[in-house]
């Protein structure tokens, strides 16, 4: 469902679009849906893992074997995994307790190789959304609803809006060797939440909260790190496996949902109940 975006504060930051040259690659990188999707989609409350057999890294889609199935609890942000083949998830409850200034960490042995397998899971520390044609945050979020962000191809202003997430990593990385990375969104319990698309997940240049009130990051490569995975319903969870290379110790992950599709997405932003969550297997 496309939504108008207020369009208030346009005048004022136009100057500040030209200032900055902000070019219109968003409208030229479209690839197909899903043309190079590597992860999977689980419904919400479903036990299945991200990721196929052989790791997170892989291009299996959710619920394939060998994906731990474990959930946390309320009180519990970590889950031991059961094998090495997929990584960990927590459960919409256990993620949110994790929603905290820092990583939380879990480990547990694996049962093909002996080999222990640890895990970190990073909240996000920035999640909003803008429109090319106004860069309000507060107009995104109150289009979406309180600690909601969205992305549409096209809005009932005729205009693209994007969701930008960024995760600030520790050094706790460092001297290890990543095995898999996964990203989890959760969609809001709105009606607005469903829709055919899950939005694919780009890597875009730097930016912070005050740099999003002036432009839209730039997206990265020629392609998605991770493309559409099909429907979203209300409180449905969505798990994306990405490039290991993504993440490095104490580096930024700066990263956007672009919607090939005219129907919005909605999920968590880093202030809603269930923020995105980084989840990194490593040994």
């Amino acid at each position: 469902m496309a939504r108008n975006v207020s369009s208030a504060g346009a005048v004022f930051l136009l100057g500040g679009l030209m200032a900055i040259g902000c070019s219109h690659a968003w409208d030229v990188l479209e690839p197909l849906a899903g043309s190079t999707g590597t992860g999977g989609a689980t419904s919400a409350g479903s036990t299945g893992g991200a990721g196929s057999t052989g790791g997170a890294g892989s291009t299996g889609g959710a619920g394939s074997t060998g994906g731990a199935g474990s959930t946390g609890g309320a009180g519990g942000a970590m889950v031991s995994a059961t094998s090495t083949s997929g990584p960990t998830t927590a459960s919409a409850g256990g993620a949110a307790s994790v929603a905290s200034s820092s990583s939380a960490e879990s480990s547990s042995a694996s049962s093909s190789m002996g080999m222990q397998v640890l895990q970190l899971f990073y909240p996000a520390t920035l999640g909003a959304c803008n429109s090319e044609k106004d860069f309000s945050l507060d107009a995104c979020e109150q289009a979406a609803g309180p600690g909601i962000m969205y992305a549409d191809k096209l809005t009932g202003n005729n205009a693209t809006m994007h969701a930008f997430i960024r995760f600030d990593l520790d050094g706790k990385l460092a001297g290890k060797t990543v095995d898999g990375v996964v990203l989890r969104l959760v969609a809001p319990n709105i009606p607005q939440a469903q829709s055919d698309s899950s939005g694919e997940i780009w890597k875009v240049t730097p930016f912070t909260e005050d740099s999003l009130w002036m432009g839209q990051p730039e997206p990265i490569g020629s392609a998605p790190l991770a493309g559409d995975v099909g429907a979203t319903e209300p409180t449905q969870e969505h798990y994306w496996s990405l490039p290991l290379d993504l993440v490095a110790p104490g580096a930024p992950v700066f990263l956007a949902i672009d919607n090939p599709s005219e129907d919005s997405v909605d999920y968590w932003n880093d202030d809603g109940e269930d923020p995105p969550l980084l989840i990194i297997n490593y040994h």
